[in-house]
Formats: structure tokens, C-alpha cells, sequence
């Protein structure tokens, strides 16, 4: 019987694994557990990795710049604090002498084709023929039991695209860093420094906003208001030739117009305009929109988010979380998950509304991924999460639940009153169907503000008048949350390195605060790679 070693990303996934695929036994080996079972006439171990097991370092010690010799090398021996992988390292290289064919069962992205492929390269010097690839969504029973029947070949473009950015990374990282670190160490100091291929120019964004900030003047400008009993409106011009009509640029005429209408007391209703629109339910999430939505509801930031849908997906709850699609494809089966859905107790009417549309059909995204669908419940019934994970969980399924809802409807009024010539509008908008609405509570952020019913040339009792005195905003701050959705329509990193490029800026001290202000170091580096080095800077050669 020819064995067949598999090797999945972190123990408690080939522990998965090993369930979903049938009866096993459980072989300990150096401290390590593997998963032996039989199937399709084969021997199966299945062993874990811990993650990374290999990283890039350079062929030779020292601190000379530039480097571009280096190798693959175990973790534990570069690596303060990794002596844990040690054990995963031996035991691999074990359960992979017994193997006739190699299965790589990591995460189906870029980290998981390098992670596998470096323990089964590295470890056994295996021949890409006998290497074969599982490719899966989730840590369900189904799907994984679909991808173990359906084994793709080596996924050799995905691997060598994901260890030729390693390289590429390692080659910006090092030499740009030590660069700097060379140029401090000149003027005796000491600080540790370093860019990369994507921090550089996500670095760079953040001190162009920084310095559009610090060079921002105000403008001055005033803002005439009217006061009812019920409701507030604001002068508009409407001849003025720009979007902010309702501002008034010159004093002199703001005070004019106020002392024309402040001792006024009545106000005719001299238009009505009434819009019916179509609220259309939200996207399913990616990984970025999942951040950004659990910043926005929670004001938990993206690294946590990614971190709790991590565990969530190993805990086979989700789907897998590092995707930038933003569609959910049929073959999923949407009535199947919604009666899984529909077993748990707090989705169970939610489900049931759903279900009972003539058409179950999802409102899709426009973003693709080649290798995941967007974000999904998988019906699994979580256990004891955390009261963070219960968050992230239930935004989760609210959302898959809210995408096949129908547009809520919607309604925004205008009211436009006369005083002596002179037009103030007030507005509101409110909800006359909620539809999805009601499937994404508590979740729903809309405004709802209802004015008196009126009709057209009603008279309206004033109560003041108010000339206010503003001056223009400086550009807005990024957050955490909105400068990870900015690398993504930028095309900086990938989903699975966004949150993290930006916590390393803040262990570099070189940006601090949410909202995010860049630091004076921040903006020293910056300055320091657009006169010697733009290049590193450059979001184009990044893309490139």
C-alpha cells in the first residue's frame, strides 16, 4: 500500500482534516501529533506544520549591503523565540521519509503553496510529480472530503509567484533597511530602521497626507441658518457656481443677507420635492471589507479582525477569510447554508425570511479571487467564542443573511422655505420598507429624520435665525481601518499583509494614533528615500 503524507498549515487544521477525512489513529511523534487513516487505497499521515517552517536569509553573516545570495533556512535557527518549530521541523522530515506521494494541504493562497511546498521540497527534495495539491474554502467535512477526491497537481505558478515575492521582499527589505540603518549608525546613533517593497510606499501615502495636513490653511466662510420648532434649514444660494452652495464666502454679503432676514418671523413653503429610492442590500465581504465593517460596528482594528477570522475559519465556522472576492457562487448551495443557519437559535427566523423568497439569489461584488469565494457562514455551530469572536461571527452572518435580501426603500425629502426671496432648504430621509434592513440589524447605519408634514405655500412660524462662522477642514486622517481599504484600491500588498505592513509602521514609531498621524521620524525616512532612492517609495515599481 503506497503512503501518501499530507502536511496542513497548523496543527489544529490537520487535526480537522484528519475528522472530516474518517477513522484515524493519532501516531505522537516528537511531541507532535499525526493522523493516520487509510483511504482510496492509501496510506494517509497527516502531518502538521506550524505555520512558516523556512525563512529567507542571506548566504553569509554580516551587515554589507547590497545582498541577493540567500536560502532557504529552518525558522528556529535564525529566529529568537522560534525553538517551538523545532519539533514540527524534525517530525516532518520523519512522517516525509515514509512518503511514496506528497500532499500539500496547506491554506490555498500564496503563504500556504510556499509553506507546503518549502517542508516537501526542503525536507524530502520531492519531485514535483509526486507533489499533489488540496484545494478547499473551508474546514468543513463536505469540502474537505470534496477536495481530498478531487487532488489538483502541484500548483507550481501559485508556489513560484509566492517565493519570488518572498524574494523580492527580502531584497528591498534588507538592503533599503540596512541602508538606513547605516546612515544613522554614521551620526552616532542607533535606532532600528527599515522599508520594504510595499511599507515604503504605504509609508509615503501616509506622510503625503500628514503633509497635506501641516500645509493646509483654512478658508473662512458662513452659514445662515433658520430654526423651526421641529427642524433646522440652511440658506442656499442658487446661483452659486460651486457644489458647497449652501457656504457664503464673503463676509460682507453673509452679514447682509442675515440682516435682511433675522427679524423675520414667518417662512413660506415655496417648493416640496420628494425622492423614492432603492437602498440595494450591502456586498458579500472580503477580507477588506470584513476589517473595515468590524472597525466601523466594533472599533476593533484590522490586524485583530484578521486574527478572529482566522480562528474562526480554523475552527471550521467560516469560510477562508484571507479572499478579495466579493462573490458567492451557486455551487455553494445557498439554500443548504441557510437551513444550516437556520438550526442555530439566533438566526433562525432571520433564515426562515430568507428562505422564503421566491428567488434566493445573492447580491454580488465586483471584486474576484481566483482561489476563494467571499466570506461565508458555514452553518457549523460555533461553540464557546469570545466575546470578540461572538462580534466578528454574528457581523459575519448578518451580512451573508442581509446580501439576499431585497432593496429596502427609501425616501428623501426636501422642503424649501422663502423668506423675503431668499431660499433655506431642510431635509430628511427616511425608511418605508426595510427589507434587508431588518436582516443586518443591528448593523444597519442610515439616517432617519422625519420633518412635519407641510404642504406648498403653508406658512411656518420661525423661531431665530443664525449666522454661524466656520472655517474649511484639513484633509481627514487615515485610520487603521481606512488606510488597509486605501492599500487595496491602490493595489499595495495583499489581503493577508495589509494589516500587518501597517502595524509595523507603528513598531517602527514611525507613524502613532487612530486616526494615524505620521511621526517626525516617518516623515524623515520618507524624505530621505524621495531624494536618494524613489524607486523604493514608488507605488508603480511595487505594482510592477
Amino acid at each position: 500500500m503506497q503512503t501518501a503524507v499530507m502536511v496542513g498549515e497548523k496543527p489544529k487544521v490537520a487535526s480537522r482534516i484528519a475528522q472530516a477525512l474518517g477513522n484515524y489513529s493519532v501516531e505522537e511523534n516528537r511531541g507532535v501529533k499525526n493522523y493516520v487513516l487509510e483511504k482510496n487505497g492509501k496510506k494517509i499521515i497527516i502531518a502538521p506544520a506550524v505555520g512558516h517552517i523556512f525563512n529567507l536569509e542571506e548566504h553569509e553573516d554580516g551587515w554589507d549591503y547590497p545582498v541577493f545570495e540567500v536560502q532557504w533556512e529552518p525558522i528556529f535557527e535564525n529566529e529568537d523565540g522560534a525553538d517551538y518549530v523545532k519539533k514540527y521541523y524534525n517530525n516532518l522530515r520523519d512522517q516525509l521519509d515514509k512518503a511514496d506521494e506528497y500532499i500539500n494541504a496547506c491554506d490555498f493562497d500564496l503563504e500556504g503553496s510556499v509553506i507546503g511546498a518549502n517542508v516537501i521540497k526542503q525536507l524530502a527534495n520531492a519531485d514535483e510529480e509526486r507533489i499533489k495539491r488540496m484545494k478547499f474554502s473551508t474546514l468543513t467535512p463536505d469540502d474537505l472530503n470534496e477536495a481530498f477526491d478531487d487532488l489538483e497537481n502541484f500548483d507550481k505558478g501559485m508556489t513560484e509567484a509566492g517565493l519570488t515575492r518572498h524574494v523580492l521582499d527580502f531584497y528591498y527589505g534588507v538592503n533599503v533597511s540596512r541602508a538606513l540603518m547605516q546612515a544613522v549608525r554614521e551620526n552616532d546613533r542607533y535606532k532600528t530602521l527599515s522599508t520594504g517593497r510595499v511599507q515604503g510606499p504605504s509609508l509615503k501615502m501616509l506622510a503625503d497626507k500628514e503633509r497635506s495636513i501641516i500645509e493646509f490653511e483654512p478658508d473662512p466662510y458662513w452659514e445662515i441658518f433658520l430654526h423651526h420648532s421641529e427642524f433646522r434649514a440652511k440658506f442656499q444660494d442658487p446661483e452659486a457656481d460651486h457644489e458647497k452652495n449652501d457656504r457664503i464666502w464673503e463676509e460682507e454679503i453673509a452679514e447682509g443677507i442675515f440682516d435682511q432676514v433675522q427679524d423675520e418671523d414667518e417662512a413660506e413653503v415655496s417648493n416640496i420635492k420628494v425622492n423614492n429610492y432603492k437602498h440595494n442590500p450591502p456586498i458579500p465581504f472580503n477580507l477588506t471589507g470584513l476589517q473595515s465593517e468590524a472597525s466601523s460596528q466594533f472599533n476593533i482594528n484590522p490586524k485583530t479582525t484578521q486574527s478572529i477570522a482566522q480562528t474562526l475559519y480554523e475552527n471550521g465556522l467560516i469560510s477562508y477569510p484571507r479572499t478579495e472576492s466579493q462573490k458567492l457562487p451557486k455551487k455553494l448551495g445557498y439554500s443548504n447554508l441557510l437551513k444550516k443557519l437556520k438550526g442555530q437559535e439566533e438566526y433562525e427566523g432571520l433564515a426562515q425570511k430568507v428562505l422564503d423568497k421566491d428567488d434566493i439569489y445573492p447580491r454580488q461584488g465586483k471584486k474576484e479571487d481566483d482561489a476563494h469565494p467571499a466570506i461565508y457562514p458555514t452553518g457549523e455551530s460555533p461553540g464557546s467564542l469570545s466575546k470578540k469572536e461572538r462580534k466578528v461571527y454574528d457581523l459575519i452572518v448578518k451580512r451573508f443573511l442581509a446580501v439576499f435580501g431585497d432593496a429596502a426603500k427609501r425616501q428623501s425629502l426636501t422642503l424649501t422655505l422663502d423668506v423675503r426671496g431668499y431660499e433655506f432648504n431642510a431635509k430628511s430621509k427616511i425608511t418605508k420598507e426595510r427589507n434587508w434592513f431588518n436582516l443586518y440589524d443591528p448593523y444597519v447605519n442610515v439616517e432617519e429624520a422625519e420633518l412635519p408634514g407641510v404642504e406648498e405655500g403653508e406658512v411656518l412660524d420661525i423661531e431665530e435665525f443664525e449666522l454661524a462662522d466656520k472655517e474649511t477642514k484639513p484633509p481627514r486622517r487615515y485610520s487603521q481601518s481606512s488606510i488597509v481599504n486605501e492599500l487595496e484600491k491602490r493595489e499595495l500588498g495583499t489581503k493577508a499583509t495589509r494589516a500587518q505592513i501597517v502595524d509595523r509602521l507603528y513598531d517602527r514609531e514611525y507613524i502613532e494614533g487612530d486616526p494615524i498621524e505620521v511621526t517626525d521620524l516617518g516623515l524623515a525616512i520618507v524624505e530621505t528615500l524621495e531624494d536618494h532612492s524613489p524607486a523604493v517609495v514608488s507605488e508603480e515599481l511595487t505594482r510592477e
